[in-house]
């Protein structure tokens, strides 16, 4: 059974003649009569009666035809839902973001990116550095945006830096540092710190200890956090301090405070990543409107 046989069937049921059917199917009037044939023995039922020239359908041939009404339409439908899919990029973009992190840009990206592209669904995914590139690699989600150290990938990805952050350095309205604006980083060679743990992002963990050891001192790290709630948590309880980049977390400021790092040159880059062969073509639009915004909003100074 094939949909090319079951529209024969069903226009020899409405037309009630096999010439007529073979016409509106540019065929000869034999290939509907073969085929109509070969569905009865695949049946094992006969499906039009056919006494002094007159085609009719028989009582099981009248129930196979609304039956096959609907499997042609589903079809047809399957098909044009497809072709849209991938001529029109509707279906489904699963973006990566790292857990924790606050992008008060996505509401404008999505929005943008729907002007063209209104019937694909953008769907965010959370997870840690470490799991976000490992679903980028295995084809979990489509496209990732997360600090570029921890977007390690082969060639077959595409890798944009979006921007660069001053790196900082968030406190406790306890500890004695909130009282300043500002700080020097060897200044917190003594400071107990708090980081995201080695399995939340391992290289994310590697750069801030290999950070800290080009400013002079090996860090004291206290305690490690697997999620960036549980780190700001950590520094509202004044259990250490935390390096972050400025503007990327939402923190309680009656809590915490921000201060200014004067004497790093530490500007991590947050970056997009993606394969270079999607079958997804909304894909390639999708990171295009990203960095096109991130461009004109957030220029890359080098």
């Amino acid at each position: 059974m094939n949909i090319l046989r079951l529209r024969y069937f069903i226009d020899t049921a409405e037309s009630k003649s096999f010439t007529k059917a073979a016409q509106k199917n540019y065929v000869s009037q034999p290939v509907i009569s073969q085929q109509i044939a070969a569905m009865e023995r695949e049946l094992e039922a006969l499906l039009f009666s056919r006494e002094k020239g007159k085609v009719a359908l028989t009582p099981a041939g009248e129930s196979f035809y609304g039956d096959a009404v609907r499997i042609v339409a589903l079809y047809d439908q399957a098909v044009k839902k497809a072709r849209h899919i991938y001529r029109e990029g509707g279906g489904t973009i699963l973006l990566g973001l790292v857990t924790g992190t606050e992008m008060d840009e996505l509401f404008d990206l999505v929005s943008l990116f729907h002007k063209n592209w209104p019937d694909t669904v953008i769907h965010p995914v959370q997870e840690t550095f470490s799991g976000l590139r490992r679903k980028l690699e295995s084809g979990e989600v489509d496209v990732a945006m997360a600090p570029a150290y921890d977007l390690k990938l082969g060639d077959e990805f595409e890798v944009h830096c979006l921007r660069r952050f001053k790196m900082g350095v968030l406190v406790s309205r306890e500890n004695p540092l909130s009282k300043r604006d500002s700080v020097s980083a060897r200044e917190l060679a003594g400071e107990d710190i708090v980081m995201t743990a080695p399995d939340f992002g391992s290289e994310t963990y590697q750069h801030m200890v290999s950070q800290r050891a080009t400013e002079g001192y090996t860090p004291h790290i206290v305690e490690t956090a697997q999620s960036m709630e549980f780190l700001l948590m950590l520094v509202e309880l004044n259990r250490g301090i935390a390096f972050l980049p400025e503007g990327v977390n939402r923190y309680n400021e009656e809590r915490c405070k921000f201060l200014e790092l004067t004497d790093t040159d530490d500007r991590p880059e947050f970056s997009i990543a993606y394969r270079k062969k999607s079958h997804n073509r909304a894909v390639s639009a999708f990171v295009k409107v990203i960095v096109d915004y991130f461009a004109e909003h957030y220029p890359y100074d080098g």
